[in-house]
């Protein structure tokens, strides 16, 4: 029995090496919310797309659903 992988595109709203905004209801809420910064984007888990992010605060990597990102807020500078 041959086992044939299908390689679909994903439609990820974020790219590696956007900067944005975690918020972890709905998820994992021991993570504090942040800025991140996207290291990887990743396969679906179930109907959700996920992506592996980096905090900018601290070391810890984390893998969340895109539910959870927004893009980062905007400074009165910009």
């Amino acid at each position: 029995m041959i086992n044939s992988l299908r390689h679909e595109p994903y439609d990820h709203r974020y790219k590696v090496g956007d900067m944005v905004t975690f918020d972890p209801r709905g998820g994992q809420l021991r993570n504090p919310p942040g800025v991140f910064s996207v290291l990887a984007q990743l396969p679906p888990s179930g109907s959700d797309l996920q992506y592996r992010i980096k905090s900018m605060s601290d070391s810890h990597q984390r893998v969340v659903a895109e539910h959870q990102l927004m893009p980062p807020a905007r400074t009165a500078s910009e």
